[in-house]
């Protein structure tokens, strides 16, 4: 009994995620393309970049409860296929529900200025409808689509990552300010809201295939994953994963031992995918620890995001979780994450989550 009650006590303090209502703030303003102007700008407040390392609280308002079996048939990536790496809106509730998460192979959760994080999803070979809202690039964005060889889409971007984009030939991009064509389009009639901005898979298929870029791929970021799951032998208990980066951005992780996957809650509700509008599971998640800071001089406190150099975090998979580090010794290479043996990480057949989370972000997995 005495196990049962902790176990109640652990859920309402793992899983308390309140939706705030104070989200509706402007995202920081960016480089325009001469072909488009730029959204609009409110300079991230006091209030609104957390001064200490938040604390999760209260029960969410909704528990993921899928109300069909999550789909079989998952694609493995193909490292001689070039990715499709998608930047997500994920600020406020206008955003949400996103298009086209529980369809990406691979996802990065990744923080940006004003307490806020953005998802870079990965897909190969992937059928899918809405994809969105599509929102703006990061420089430490490249760092992460590179080693895989991705084709990143995005509207606009920082002006570190757009001098970076169009002063070298190494990226190749596909931007709905600049070379995006008629492939994306708004979904809502507010001339005020930036965050409706949507793409498809056929549209993005279409668009590459017209304009002749290059669909082959050689990357070596890749992860190796097992024929089928695996549950780590020595790893620790790992039923709910809180994860808040501040208090304008919570997730968390709840573990289905039935279908062996995690159910995703975004701000104490069930993250659901518009496309369908169900709960969707996650296989692997993988949090990776970094430093970040605001950018000198930066009047919107853009951010410096770490992604080379070494670290420490966790795998989560089957229930279990275990400490990992993590090393990337150039930029566009890739990022190797190994066990306490020194052994690089095997995913298990499924989806992936990297949460890259830095010093303001606090972490409970129970």
């Amino acid at each position: 009994m005495k196990k049962l009650v902790a176990l109640v006590l652990a859920l309402v303090l793992i899983l308390g995620i309140t939706a705030c209502k104070n989200k509706e703030n402007n995202e920081s303003s960016e480089t325009a393309s001469p072909t488009a102007s730029a959204s609009p700008s409110v300079e991230p407040t006091e209030s609104s970049v957390p001064s200490q390392t938040p604390e999760p609280s209260e029960e969410p308002s909704e528990s993921p409860e899928p109300t069909e079996e999550p789909e079989a048939g998952f694609i493995v990536p193909d490292p001689s296929v070039r990715p499709w790496a998608v930047s997500i809106d994920n600020q406020g509730e206008k955003p949400f529900p996103q298009g086209g998460l529980s369809d990406a192979q691979i996802v990065y959760e990744i923080p940006v200025e004003g307490g806020v994080t953005r998802f870079i999803a990965f897909f190969w070979e992937a059928n899918v409808d809405l994809i969105g809202p599509v929102r703006s690039a990061r420089d430490y964005m490249l760092d992460v689509v590179m080693p895989y060889d991705g084709l990143l889409v995005h509207v606009g971007g920082s002006p570190q990552a757009l001098g970076e984009i169009r002063n070298s030939d190494e990226f190749v991009t596909i931007d709905a300010m600049y070379n995006g064509g008629t492939i994306f389009e708004d979904i809502t009639s507010d001339p005020k809201n930036w965050q409706d901005t949507y793409t498809t898979g056929e549209k993005l298929k279409d668009l590459i295939e017209s304009r002749g870029y290059d669909t082959a791929a050689d990357a070596d970021a890749l992860p190796e994953y097992s024929s089928e799951a695996v549950i780590p032998e020595n790893g620790m208990q790992a039923n709910m994963v809180s994860i808040t980066y501040s208090d304008l951005n919570r997730c968390a992780y709840i573990y289905d031992e039935t279908r062996q996957i995690y159910f995703r809650n975004r701000d104490g509700e069930a993250h659901v995918d518009r496309n369908g509008g169900e709960p969707f599971g996650v296989s692997n998640i993988i949090i990776q620890k970094v430093e970040s800071r605001k950018i000198a001089g930066d009047s919107e406190g853009r951010l410096e995001v770490d992604m080379v150099g070494s670290g420490e975090g966790y795998f989560i998979t089957g229930g279990k979780s275990v400490e990992i580090t993590w090393e990337k010794t150039e930029r566009f290479g890739s990022t190797k994450y190994y066990d306490s043996e020194g052994d690089e990480i095997i995913l298990n057949p499924g989806n992936t989550w990297i949460q890259v989370t830095d010093g303001q972000t606090a972490i409970l997995i129970l």
